[in-house]
């Protein structure tokens, strides 16, 4: 079944946090969110605003924290200033 993008409510390259909402679809009527299944980066979006989209299209690429932080640069810690 299609649905209708409603709303893309994160940025490339956002971090986010288990369950933040990403995605609001609608289908049948109905609202549908897509939420980060865990901590991580917003790598890219394949959809915008208004698109029609279908099962199994790529809505977006998600890099989990620790992918994320592994390509990350990372702040000197207390001890290496």
């Amino acid at each position: 079944i299609q649905a209708l993008v409603l709303n893309v409510c994160v940025d490339e390259g956002a971090h986010v946090s288990e369950g933040d909402l990403l995605i609001v679809l609608e289908s049948m009527k109905m609202e549908n969110y897509v939420c980060a299944p865990r901590d991580g980066v917003v790598q890219s979006i394949a959809i915008s605003k208004g698109a029609t989209v279908n099962p199994g299209d790529m809505l977006l690429r998600f890099a989990p924290q620790a992918n994320a932080q592994a390509s990350a640069p990372q702040a000197p810690s207390e001890s290496e200033e």
